[in-house]
This record gives structure tokens, sequence and C-alpha cells, in this order.
């Protein structure tokens, strides 16, 4: 299992901690950078949205 956090420091960058332990079930070092590729991307997606268009 695998556990991501992100957060922001005090200077408002992301900081980002990994967790890893080690599973009854291996799975391919392909299938584990996948699966850590797709949940860091909607990690950081939700934690740092993208900025909304100022329409003026």
């Amino acid at each position: 299992m695998i556990d991501i956090t992100i957060t922001t420091n005090s200077e408002g960058r992301p900081e980002v901690f990994v967790r890893a332990e080690t599973a009854v079930h291996q799975e391919t070092p392909e299938k584990v950078a996948e699966a850590y590729n797709k949940t860091l991307a909607a990690l950081y997606t939700k934690t740092f949205p993208p900025p909304v268009p100022n329409t003026g």
C-alpha cells in the first residue's frame, strides 16, 4: 500500500509525503508506478485546483 499526502508549507509551496508498506500481493513496478502517478496527479489537482479564469 502507498499513502500519498500533499500539503502546503508555510511558504504556500506543495510538499509531498509518501509512505509505502509491503503488500501481500506483489504488483509489477510498472503497475505501481502507474497507480502512483494517477494518485499523485489526482491529489495534486484536488489540493491545488487550476485557477479560475478572470473574465473581468
